[in-house]
Parts: C-alpha cells; structure tokens; sequence
C-alpha cells in the first residue's frame, strides 16, 4: 500500500467487447459488487484492494461471459495498491448522509 497518489482502473472488457447483461444488471457490475461485499478479500485479511478485486473480476466475468468479456486493469499514474474497502470497526459502515 501506499501513501502517495496513484490512479489505478478496471474495465468491463477489452477493446471491441460488448457488455454483457444478464437478469437486467451487467455481469461486470455484478462481479464488482460480489467483490466489494467481501468475495475480493483474497487473503482474508480484512481488507480489499485495487489489485484484489481486478483478480477477482476478471475470471468471475470471464466464466460468466463464456469467455467473450475479459475485464482489464491497470495503473495510469503511480505505483502501488489502492484500500478500497477498510472492514468497519464495530458493525456496519454508516450510510452517508445526502442532506
């Protein structure tokens, strides 16, 4: 992990894919928010990063797909690993106000 800015990005598929959509939600969305609820937290540490949940969506979309939608990631400026996701201290995280 790091401390200094870096801008990190994953796509739904590569150059040319169509996204695919399955029960009206596309498959890459659904594979997101399967990681993000804790299915990316490869190595059980409480924690998911950038890195863990390109390695977790990719194979989930690219099964799912039968392999015609490969999600892409990558760095664009910097190094280093992005928390997206910090385990909350007691409970559930707090929903932000829109007030």
């Amino acid at each position: 992990m790091t401390s200094t800015p870096v801008a990190l990005m994953i796509t739904a598929g590569m150059e040319g894919e169509q996204a695919i959509e399955k029960g009206g939600q596309g498959i890459f969305t659904s594979a997101l928010i399967r990681g993000l609820e804790g299915g990316a937290d490869l190595n059980h540490d409480g924690y998911i990063t950038a890195g863990e949940l390109a390695s977790f969506v990719r194979p989930e979309v690219s099964v799912d797909s039968g392999y015609r939608q490969t999600p892409m990631a990558g760095t664009i400026r910097g190094h280093g690993e992005v928390v997206l996701v910090i385990p909350p201290a007691t409970g559930p995280a707090p929903t932000p106000r829109l007030d």
